[in-house]
């Protein structure tokens, strides 16, 4: 699959569907997509499946993920999510 072959609405469709619970889905074209670094689609799916009302701001997210290398690191990685449209930050 190339980048010219994403459609743009499936990757940024998002069901978070309780399938027998403590599960999420996520696309294969949001897993596949080679715009997002590992680190933004590992934000993206502990964003997803977090509770509705938890703090996913980079500072809590850099203080439960302190190996990625801190706030701005995090914070880059939450504007490629973003910036692509993925999740409604």
């Amino acid at each position: 699959m190339h980048d010219d072959d994403l459609d743009v609405d499936s990757v940024l469709t998002h069901q978070n569907d309780d399938l027998t619970g403590g599960f999420i889905l996520l696309d294969n074209e949001l897993i596949h997509d080679r715009t997002l670094s590992s680190l933004a689609l590992g934000l993206a799916a502990h964003i997803l499946s977090l509770p509705a009302g938890t703090p996913c701001d980079a500072e809590s997210l850099a203080e439960r993920f302190p190996e990625d290398g801190g706030v701005a690191t995090i914070a880059a990685a939450l504007d490629e999510l973003k910036a692509r449209g993925v999740l409604p930050l």
